[in-house]
């Protein structure tokens, strides 16, 4: 008899069953392992420079796809705030949705997550309407504009004054979503006249809500705080402030 040969069960026969096992050992056949996704997370970021980066995190690693297709392997290393991924000469740090991401020999680039038809747009001002629906606008809507850069930078032109900020929204619809607008840090010149400028740093802040309709940005406040309405602008144009 060929001791090396599969054990086979012509019928049920528990107790030849484990005579072969005790005396002769059965060779037996287990199908190869499958490739566990168990924790893998795949992420499109969205950065400054208009380039998108493709990462499969998974168990302490995490492949990164940069821009032009190259693949680069990296590994988490502690950090004392959110995450921070390294290798290669590429890393990866950050915190939910927003990444900076630093490659060999360039200028760290601000990432997002977030996949929002706002990424990249522009708008004006059109005016203001309170909760119990009184409309206001100041003397010159066009000395306020809104840009929502890709990569999760906010910056604004809030008449004479300049701002920058972090944005960040989520979609829940074709229509609208939450926005949330960092409270943006304003420089403080003196502007001439009943000035927005303050009023709509303060605000902004508060952002909880938008709604998108065609060429009209709704940006509602938090707690029946009124609701910001904005024209969208051409995205072509320069930047509100330097990035």
């Amino acid at each position: 008899m060929n001791r090396r040969r599969l054990c086979a069960w012509p019928r049920p026969a528990a107790g030849a069953a484990l005579v072969c096992a005790l005396l002769i050992g059965c060779a037996t056949t287990t199908p190869p392992p499958q490739a566990s996704t168990a924790g893998e997370h795949i992420v499109t970021f969205t950065c400054e420079g208009g380039g998108r980066l493709t990462v499969r995190f998974q168990d302490g690693h995490a492949t990164l796809i940069d821009p032009r297709g190259r693949s680069f392997e990296l590994k988490q290393q502690e950090s004392g705030s959110g995450i921070l991924y390294a290798g290669q000469g590429q890393t990866l740090r950050g915190k939910g949705e927003e990444m900076t991401w630093t490659a060999a020999g360039r200028q760290p680039e601000a990432c997002s997550a977030a996949d929002s038809p706002l990424a990249g747009s522009r708008w004006r001002l059109v005016g203001f309407r309170a909760a119990d629906g009184a409309a206001s606008a100041p003397a010159n809507p066009d000395r306020y504009v809104m840009e929502l850069m890709t990569g999760g930078r906010l910056a604004m032109q809030l008449d004479c004054n300049r701002a920058t900020g972090r944005w960040e929204a989520h979609a829940s619809g074709a229509g609208g979503g939450s926005i949330t607008l960092g409270a943006p840090a304003m420089t403080r010149a003196a502007c001439l006249g009943d000035s927005w400028d303050s009023r709509i740093a303060r605000d902004i802040g508060t952002a909880r809500t938008y709604a998108l309709t065609s060429d009209r940005l709704d940006v509602t406040l938090a707690e029946n705080g009124g609701v910001y309405s904005w024209a969208r602008l051409p995205a072509t144009g320069g930047p509100v402030t330097g990035r």
